[in-house]
């Protein structure tokens, strides 16, 4: 069988390009270590550009569908308005898988302050999560740290899950000769075998 793939969206924010140029290089740095961690769990990745507004989050999903992706993963790298994805992300036919990490693994009493700029992303999971079910578009949650917990294989696991259920919406079933009369058990008919 075909490796997994999955298309993993970056979402980011459009004013932080404008005001904190400098936090980018950090945050596509770890963009790239989930890539990474996800292909070593055996998946092919498809990656996109940070996406900050929705002519560019349009794009990366067309271009996940375009690939052949059996998933789209979502990370946030920052509290991305979810004005600007929700509308993309609900008409993508693709299965939504929402990765909601962070690169530090907790914030207590010593840890610096300066961090929160890169730990930040679940206000985004929670907008944009929140649209997503206002909007009938169905998805998965999976939380935890990357590094310290098993939220990448669950991630995973949920992506074969779709792979699987969208593999059995597409198989053909074939018929070789007619029902045996009189057993009921084998008896479908040829409609129902035949129905979506």
């Amino acid at each position: 069988m075909n490796p997994l793939r999955i298309g993993l969206l970056p979402l980011y924010l459009e004013l932080y390009d404008r005001t904190l140029a400098e936090a980018r290089p950090r945050l596509e740095a770890f963009y790239h270590q989930i890539v990474d961690a996800f292909q070593a769990g055996g998946a092919k990745v498809y990656t996109a550009p940070l996406c900050r507004l929705e002519p560019e989050f349009a794009a990366a999903i067309r271009g996940f569908e375009e690939a052949g992706a059996d998933a789209l993963v979502t990370l946030h790298l920052a509290c991305s308005p979810s004005l600007e994805s929700s509308a993309v992300l609900g008409s993508t036919p693709l299965p939504v898988i929402v990765l909601d990490t962070t690169p530090a693994f907790d914030f207590g009493p010593t840890q610096s302050s300066d961090e929160i700029m890169y730990n930040h992303g679940i206000h985004g999971v929670q907008d944009m999560c929140n649209l997503l079910l206002r909007n009938g578009k169905p998805f998965r949650l999976e939380a935890g740290h990357w590094q310290h917990s098993d939220v990448l294989e669950r991630v995973l696991r949920w992506a074969r899950s779709v792979r699987v259920a969208s593999a059995q919406r597409q198989a053909r079933v074939g018929c070789i000769g007619a029902p045996f009369e009189g057993m009921g058990d084998f008896a479908v008919p040829l409609g129902v075998l035949s129905a979506p």
